[in-house]
């Protein structure tokens, strides 16, 4: 009896470091956060850091850590924080980091891959087609460009949708269908004004 209550004790001491690293570092995260919103970078990765250090098993803070990284313009860096996280939990938003990350370092097939997986696993997600679309474009790839762009369109009204989306169809020589998409575009973008 006295060796199982024994066992217990010392599996509930053992246990409560583990709370407290992992209240500790949610705590951190938070401060990362609003640290991050007020664009104060630098300390905003440090609290990142020692959350990701308390809770490694975390995606989140190695996301956040990478976003830090990404606006400081250490594109290489970041790529790094986003493949943990990915490996931690695949989620589209970490996808999406990874793939700015890679299109940040002109590395357009990577970028166009990760942005595919995001679109994936969060088909709604407006600004992961959105720079698909538009890395299509880029890449000579008009008519998967096409089809990403009138999904993106159909999710969000925008004027860069339908302006990229009138580039495609120039691209495609569907010029009777790039007119009507360019003056949308001009619409919508003199309702933003």
């Amino acid at each position: 009896m006295r060796l199982l209550f024994g066992f217990f004790l010392t599996a509930g001491l053992l246990a409560a470091p583990a709370l407290a690293d992992t209240d500790a570092a949610a705590r951190l995260n938070r401060e990362g956060v609003q640290l991050f919103v007020n664009a104060n970078y630098v300390l905003a990765l440090q609290s990142f850091e020692k959350a990701r250090r308390l809770v490694p098993a975390e995606a989140e803070y190695h996301n956040n850590a990478g976003m830090c990284l990404l606006r400081m313009g250490r594109f290489a860096d970041a790529l790094e924080y986003f493949e943990v996280a990915i490996k931690r939990r695949d989620a589209a938003l970490y996808h999406y980091n990874r793939g700015l990350a890679h299109e940040a370092l002109r590395e357009d097939t990577a970028a166009i891959q990760d942005f595919e997986a995001a679109v994936q696993r969060a088909p709604e997600n407006f600004s992961a087609m959105a720079r698909l679309g538009v890395l299509l474009l880029r890449n000579d790839q008009p008519v998967r460009a096409e089809i990403i762009l009138r999904q993106a369109a159909d999710v969000r009204e925008s004027y860069e949708m339908e302006n990229h989306l009138g580039v495609a169809y120039i691209q495609l020589k569907r010029y009777e269908a790039a007119l009507p998409a360019l003056d949308r575009s001009i619409e919508l973008n003199q309702r933003f004004y």
